[in-house]
């Protein structure tokens, strides 16, 4: 009786660490794509093309990345393609250096999560000087909600907040 009684409260107890157990690995997954979007950002591959698609199945197929244009207003881009496009147009112009803080994954269903994190960077002209006018520096937020999708968590919306910017040495207020 001792012997099926310990092989109950084993089996019990293992049976209450499989979510906790899945709920890590989501964690783990999705932590994973905050750092894969910066690295896509900052190693592009000399075949652009393909970086661009990496970096576009970090989302569901009809994810949405909203982030600020030139003029800091809201742009979204929605689909793999859309989001392709965005990284192809910003790597012909600009080089990035991405450091991810901050990292919060907040499960919410099997297949879902929302989450934010903080990514300080620094984006410079694409001319190989790193003294080129033009230079930003700043933290972003990111709001996000994931998806598993095709065996992986993916972004389904991910939307950068500036909350601090630096325009050639001179930093603005920080935003609300």
């Amino acid at each position: 009786m001792f012997g099926l009684a310990q092989s109950f409260i084993a089996a019990l107890i293992l049976s209450m660490a499989l979510p906790n157990a899945a709920r890590a690995t989501m964690i783990e997954d999705c932590a994973r794509a905050v750092n894969d979007y910066a690295w896509y950002l900052d190693h592009a591959q000399p075949d652009l093309a393909k970086s661009a698609s990496k970096f576009a199945k970090l989302f569901t197929g009809d994810g949405a990345l909203t982030v600020h244009d030139d003029d800091l207003n809201d742009q979204t881009h929605t689909g793999h393609k859309a989001i392709a496009n965005y990284y192809l147009d910003n790597r012909s112009y600009t080089r990035y250096l991405h450091v991810t803080s901050n990292i919060r994954i907040n499960p919410t269903s099997d297949t879902t999560a929302t989450g934010t994190s903080y990514a300080s960077f620094y984006i410079h002209s694409n001319t190989g000087s790193m003294k080129d006018e033009g230079a930003l520096t700043g933290v972003m937020e990111f709001r996000d909600e994931y998806r598993i999708s095709e065996g992986a968590c993916r972004f389904s919306k991910r939307r950068g907040i500036l909350r601090l910017l630096s325009i050639d040495g001179v930093i603005g207020a920080p935003v609300p």
